[in-house]
């Protein structure tokens, strides 16, 4: 009987861990670049392009025209994501700009070879 339920355990404690490392995986999206943001953290426009972000009110480019920009250096926090399109990568943000004014929508992370946005490094 202790046996048995040792082993019970043991298999409950394989399977949460298991679940567990399988929440935390980043989700990818077939026909883009690899992920790197990654959600309830911050991340940074990249100075890889010479101008801002274009913020929109959903996760595509039909939502069109933009809501708002992210300056190229303006940092940001990520609130869900990704959703797939088929070119890029979407995450909602919210970015509070220097006035403090606060948006929130969609931002592509790269596309083409290039980044748009990274992760933006802890204590910077």
């Amino acid at each position: 009987m202790k046996r048995t339920l040792l082993a019970a355990l043991l298999i409950i404690g394989v399977l949460v861990t298991a679940v567990a490392a399988l929440a935390f995986q980043r989700r990818q999206c077939p026909s883009t670049m690899p992920t790197r943001l990654i959600v309830h953290e911050r991340g940074r426009i990249t100075d890889e392009q010479d101008f801002p972000q274009n913020v929109r009110e959903g996760p595509g480019t039909r939502y069109d025209p933009p809501i708002g920009q992210i300056p190229v250096g303006g940092i940001f926090y990520v609130l869900d994501g990704p959703e797939c399109s088929p070119r890029y990568a979407w995450f909602q943000v919210e970015y509070r700009d220097e006035n403090g004014e606060l948006l929130v929508g969609w931002i592509a992370e790269g596309a083409d070879d290039v980044y748009f946005a990274e992760t933006y490094p802890p204590g910077e």
